[in-house]
């Protein structure tokens, strides 16, 4: 007897049918692990780009602060530090004063204000003011700046700076206790900025502390939220007098939360008016 044997003929339709749907499967899982990677780094682009952004700015703060009143082999009694409340909550302003004496200048000329303009001996006086503004629904950090009688500079230093707040170190009554010279010039205490108008604090300022808020350019993606709406720019110790609210910062079409913060922060030590 003569048996026939079955020829394969391809997949069924069911097989068909079951394998496209693995097949989509895989498909939407790979593509929701793409897009979930993508969005990570997007995010963390933005991270990276706030905190290079904080760190220009918090160092040109720096370079000014160091810059304020140099004079080669000499103390500068010009040196003068102000920080001022302003009517906004989220903006202090600090102020950089100094007299250039004649022949007084670094040789190199690297000295520099905050609009790169190059400092010259004899330009007279040399004032930096730093604060935060906001103009067509973006905040930022700038700074005037005046050489002399020349014409004020406005320079934006960096860009999504939604805050600053400021504290100030004053030195110790009394002049120090010798390790400075008796000129007083470490900082013995920090007290807030005041407001015009306000009684000024009878000690030299020597010192400052800044704390910077900032914000991503773009709201992060894939619907991600901020864990709080409440930020302490010069730390948590602090949080009760200097924290920012969602109400700080309604501007730009009103607060989003999707947006990226973080608060960065340094210390500066003016020493340039003390002794060597």
């Amino acid at each position: 007897m003569k048996t026939r044997s079955r020829i394969q003929q391809g997949l069924s339709l069911i097989e068909l049918l079951v394998a496209m749907a693995l097949g989509l499967i895989i498909t939407l899982f790979l593509s929701a692990l793409f897009i979930r990677s993508n969005t990570t780094t997007r995010n963390l682009d933005q991270g990276a780009q706030m905190a290079d952004s904080a760190r220009f700015a918090l160092n040109e703060i720096g370079r000014i602060t160091r810059q304020t009143a140099f004079i080669p082999g000499k103390v500068n009694a010009s040196a003068a530090l102000g920080a001022e409340r302003t009517d906004h909550s989220w903006s202090d302003k600090v102020t950089f004063s100094y007299n250039v004496e004649n022949s007084r200048v670094a040789s190199d000329n690297t000295m520099r204000d905050c609009s790169g303009t190059i400092v010259n001996a004899g330009d007279g006086m040399v004032i930096n003011e730093f604060m935060v503004e906001e103009s067509n629904g973006v905040r930022r950090l700038v700074c005037k700046s005046t050489i002399g009688s020349k014409t004020t500079v406005h320079a934006v230093i960096a860009e999504n700076v939604e805050a600053m707040r400021v504290m100030v170190g004053y030195a110790m009554n009394g002049g120090g206790s010798g390790e400075d010279g008796g000129r007083g010039c470490i900082p013995n205490q920090f007290l807030f900025a005041k407001r015009s108008g306000e009684a000024p604090v009878a000690l030299p300022m020597v010192a400052l502390r800044v704390g910077l808020l900032m914000r991503s350019t773009n709201p992060q993606s894939g619907n991600i939220q901020n864990s709080t709406n409440s930020f302490p720019l010069l730390g948590q110790e602090l949080s009760g007098v200097l924290v920012l609210r969602a109400n700080d910062l309604n501007y730009g079409g009103g607060f989003n939360g999707r947006y990226l913060r973080r608060i960065y922060g340094a210390s500066y030590v003016l020493r340039n008016s003390c002794a060597r």
